[in-house]
């Protein structure tokens, strides 16, 4: 997994880069008549600092986030699997289906007033293959093919049947400056999407206002902060004093007491995002697939749920659920100490004797929790190992170069079965069990690289049944998300999506 913390970077480089936008006119002596909508500022909250804003080492959800909102790409699927068109107008794939060919639309801008051109799709493309999140996908691409102004023959070296889904994670960024500003370009982005980095304040807040050169849709909330707030409780409050207007990061025992305030909407969703724990599979116990079986099996999900999420939350044991393409439902591990025990001695641990120390990591308030559950379960077949919580940045550090063995984190990808190879090929980019199997690695080729739904599915089934046997990761649940906010919000457009950007919203 190459997930790379740079907080620090930003913080020595940005300091006095990005708040000449930031004017504010608290203070001032003469009030406005009426608040103008255009002019009101929604705030959101997220729990992570941002770690960089180029698209290409991106690694945080909170950078990638922002980063989704400040640049543009091809287009998007709902959760429906409709297509929606933003920076291109169409795509059609070749008869042999090794190229795609893409029309990019007309007119489009940076916020610098230079044109978007298939040069910068091409380049973009290119790119993709050194960031985390898509260069399982983007290493099929061979080359980029300028056929005129407006379109663009992407070639691949096989069949890649996924690959109009994956196009949702290009990030349109200008070649010439993003070549000149070398390692820089994520602290002085230039911006193609519906909005323009406006300030950034490092471990405060993120803010947003709406690119004036994006022309083609209209942003229905023109400016927006994302601000920085990691204890739920602290969350709870703002959300109750109005300095927050729209958050799923509150404190779930106070759900009830905050959906009651006066204007204030509730956004459901059953998210494909989850919470797991992961392992590093060549260090000792979790080398060992009895043992991973055995602490599978001991864990109560359900009473992790009720503590951690107050009951949001449903128990699937695959690191995809059945809103994604290649589902197959799962035996899975229901909770059941005595077959833990069964199998932590066929592991060579009976009772937990000889297993060797271990540390549950975790960040977060969230974490803590889950952490204290998995603590609770191991506890309940003889194993007592310490909880760790650190910061986020040095947990994932410890993924990466390994020295982390056992961890808890969260995770949401796609709805389709191969956006999830990066969890689970040898060389994917999230791997952070560093877990590999030939077999896996060859399934998500194959599955890959027909067009036939149906064969696509067996093939990801198969790779379910793998997982049944080598439980590569400890999915603790997935998540039932109930955001909060302003009532003056149009949530018309976001109900079709899990994951809401601010683009998605509008005011009423």
């Amino acid at each position: 997994m190459k997930k790379k913390a740079i907080l620090l970077l930003i913080a020595i480089m940005v300091i006095g880069l990005l708040s000449a936008c930031g004017g504010s006119s608290s203070g001032s002596s003469a009030a406005p008549a009426e608040e103008n909508k255009d002019d009101r500022e929604l705030v959101m909250t997220i729990t992570k600092d941002l770690t960089t804003l180029d698209p290409f080492k991106c690694t945080g959800s909170s950078s990638w986030r922002v980063c989704r909102s400040i640049y543009d790409c091809p287009w998007v699927f709902d959760d429906a699997g409709n297509i929606h068109y933003r920076a291109c107008t169409a795509y059609e794939f070749s008869e042999d289906g090794k190229s795609m060919t893409v029309t990019l639309r007309d007119g489009l801008k940076f916020e610098n007033g230079e044109q978007i051109t298939v040069e910068d799709l091409a380049y973009t493309i290119e790119k993709c293959k050194e960031g985390p999140i898509t260069t399982t996908w983007a290493n099929y691409v061979t080359d980029e093919e300028v056929i005129d102004d407006h379109t663009l023959k992407i070639n691949l070296d096989r069949v890649y049947a996924p690959l109009a889904l994956s196009m949702q994670d290009v990030t349109i960024v200008p070649k010439a400056a993003h070549e000149a500003a070398g390692g820089d370009f994520g602290y002085e982005p230039v911006c193609s999407g519906p909005y323009v980095l406006d300030e950034y304040k490092v471990g405060d807040s993120v803010s947003m206002k709406a690119n004036e050169n994006f022309t083609y849709q209209e942003v229905g909330v023109k400016h927006v902060k994302y601000k920085l707030i990691a204890e739920p409780a602290t969350v709870s409050a703002a959300l109750q004093n109005g300095e927050v207007q729209y958050t799923s990061n509150y404190a779930k025992t106070d759900f009830d007491t905050l959906s009651k305030l006066e204007g204030m909407q509730v956004l459901e969703n059953r998210e494909r995002s989850y919470e797991f724990a992961t392992y590093n599979v060549t260090i000792a116990p979790f080398d060992n697939a009895d043992f991973r079986q055995a602490i599978n099996y001991a864990l109560d999900r359900q009473s992790m749920i009720d503590i951690v999420q107050e009951g949001d939350g449903y128990i699937e044991y695959n690191i995809w659920n059945d809103q994604v393409f290649g589902y197959k439902q799962m035996e899975g591990w229901p909770y059941n100490v005595d077959k833990a025990k069964e199998y932590l001695e066929k592991a060579g641990y009976p009772n937990g004797e000889g297993v060797p120390e271990q540390t549950i990591y975790c960040y977060g308030d969230t974490g803590a929790k889950e952490a204290q559950v998995i603590q609770d379960s191991l506890k309940a077949i003889g194993i007592d190992w310490p909880v760790e919580q650190v910061d986020m940045n040095f947990l994932w550090d410890g993924q990466t170069d390994g020295s982390i063995a056992f961890s808890v984190d969260g995770m949401g990808l796609g709805i389709d079965a191969s956006e999830y190879a990066t969890m689970l090929v040898t060389d994917g980019g999230f791997n952070s069990a560093w877990y590999s199997n030939p077999k896996v690695d060859e399934l998500f080729d194959l599955a890959s690289g027909t067009i036939d739904e149906q064969e696509r599915k067996d093939y990801y089934g198969q790779i379910i049944d793998i997982e049944q046997e080598d439980a590569p990761y400890m999915v603790l649940y997935y998540e039932i998300s109930k955001t909060l906010c302003t009532d003056e919000l149009d949530l018309s457009e976001a109900k079709a999506y899990s994951y809401v950007y601010p683009q998605y919203l509008k005011w009423k």
